[in-house]
């Protein structure tokens, strides 16, 4: 068969597969994928990757006008459970978030947060580890993440600074009577710490010469840390870094003054909230072991006379160009900042920006004047958050 029949043939071929298929898919009604999700959540649990029967389960759900435990279910001998949800999950800013929590020797784990119905189709699965004691000085895990945001305020500048640690074992590790898990040297500058947030509470960590202490238990996968505390100046700044950090970043809301950070280039700006933007020094991975901040000097003042010089024979020269180019049209300027066909700069990925987003609600939850109804939602949002930080995506 010559080229053109064969072509005519294989055309003819799929325009007749598409008819009958376009008749099946009518006659079947709509596609199992466009059909609406059952509101049931369906998950298993397990221990260090066998089932956990009879485990009890509890389901959480987060809005924006009520959070909470809303029922509980125990896992079959199978390790599984079914959840009937009061509504389809959704992540607009009136729908209902969810996720289910189990705890095991004492320890709470839970699973990612559920805020779209298609995530309903797959299982939902809940980790659960047994238990390792670490050593009397703490175990040594690696920082995968540490950023630190700086906001200038009457009494200096507030401090907040998350850690990630990397926890590749198989158990979670505890303290030890009278000792600690995890502990990491703080700037030399730190003063009025409040320790506590991400995946420790505040009952789980000090600060003791310097020093954050935690003493918490520590479950395997990348787990968050964050504590605040004030610096009077950014100048001089000197924050010691893990060995082996693999992200580090200073974010300094502006205005700022200029500043000089060695180890962490400066890199566009990224705004957190609409008109509140930070200026941004970031390394992956830094090739420093602290990072140190210098406040740069402020440019110096031309006296006014040396500026109506200077503008007047910058007119000069503007206009002898003028003329000598004859009136033509010139060759446009160019445009100063991205480089032409770069992409869109994006400042953190959706991780790290849940990473933030729970250091920003860690600091207004230390905000008294909060009335408890405030307050209960800001810590179901922030719970919700480092469920599906735990979870994945």
């Amino acid at each position: 068969m010559s080229r053109g029949p064969r072509l005519t043939a294989l055309l003819a071929g799929a325009l007749l597969a598409g008819v009958v298929l376009a008749g099946v898919a009518l006659a079947a009604g709509p596609l199992a994928g466009q059909q609406e999700a059952r509101p049931e959540l369906r998950g298993e649990v397990t221990r260090g990757g066998e089932i956990m029967p009879g485990a009890e389960i509890v389901l959480h759900r987060v809005s924006a006008t009520q959070a909470g435990e809303i029922d509980t279910v125990q896992a079959d001998a199978a390790g599984r459970f079914l959840f009937s949800l009061p509504s389809v999950p959704r992540e607009d800013q009136e729908g209902d978030v969810y996720f289910a929590s189990i705890r095991h020797d004492g320890i709470l784990y839970f699973g990612r947060a559920v805020s779209r119905a298609v995530q309903l189709d797959s299982v939902y699965a809940i980790r659960a580890y047994d238990t390792l004691v670490a050593p009397p000085a703490g175990t040594a895990l690696p920082v995968g993440v540490r950023y630190l945001i700086a906001e200038d305020g009457a009494e200096g500048w507030q401090i907040t600074d998350l850690f990630e640690i990397a926890h590749e074992g198989d158990r979670t590790w505890v303290a030890a009577p009278g000792g600690i898990t995890w502990s990491h040297p703080l700037p030399a500058a730190a003063r009025d710490p409040q320790v506590g947030g991400g995946d420790v509470s505040r009952d789980a960590a000090v600060v003791e010469d310097g020093v954050l202490l935690l003493s918490g238990p520590i479950s395997p996968g990348a787990r968050q840390f964050i504590l605040r505390y004030r610096v009077d100046s950014l100048d001089g700044l000197d924050v010691p870094l893990a060995p082996g950090t693999r992200v580090a970043e200073l974010l300094v809301r502006e205005p700022a003054p200029d500043l000089e950070v060695e180890g962490l280039p400066g890199v566009e700006t990224v705004e957190m909230q609409p008109g509140v933007t930070f200026r941004r020094y970031a390394a992956e991975p830094p090739q420093v072991d602290r990072i140190r901040v210098t406040v740069g000097e402020p440019p110096a003042q031309i006296p006014m006379e040396w500026l109506t010089v200077g503008l007047g024979l910058l007119l000069a020269i503007a206009g002898l160009y003028a003329v000598g180019r004859g009136g033509g049209a010139g060759t446009p300027a160019p445009a100063y900042g991205t480089p032409a066909g770069a992409a869109p700069f994006d400042p953190v990925d959706a991780r790290n920006r849940i990473l933030l987003e729970i250091a920003r609600i860690d600091q207004r939850l230390d905000d008294e004047g909060l009335d408890a109804q405030e307050r209960a939602r800001l810590e179901s949002e922030r719970a919700a958050k480092v469920a599906h930080l735990s979870g994945g995506a």
